[in-house]
């Protein structure tokens, strides 16, 4: 059964996860590391959203966003999630 389309509140934050698949690390080491915000920066270039927060660990990502405007939430959260 396919999931309901995430609700949108104007300037709410949302948690956005992207954890390892079968015990492989998403960031290995520092030049990888070096490397995520510049991505980041570029997936969401052509958007309006702000980055409230972010983590990066060996084995899951961590990201704060909200967007003032209304707008598909499921679309924007695949836009941060391609970048990976």
């Amino acid at each position: 059964m396919p999931r309901t389309a995430g609700v949108h509140y104007p300037g709410g934050i949302y948690h956005l996860i992207s954890r390892c698949v079968n015990k492989r690390f998403l960031i290995e080491g520092s030049q990888e590391r070096e490397k995520y915000l510049p991505s980041l920066c570029h997936a969401l270039s052509h958007v309006d959203t702000i980055v409230r927060a972010y983590c990066l660990m060996s084995n899951h990502v961590g990201r704060f966003l909200s967007w003032p405007e209304e707008v598909n939430t499921s679309n924007r959260v695949r836009s941060v999630l391609d970048i990976e």
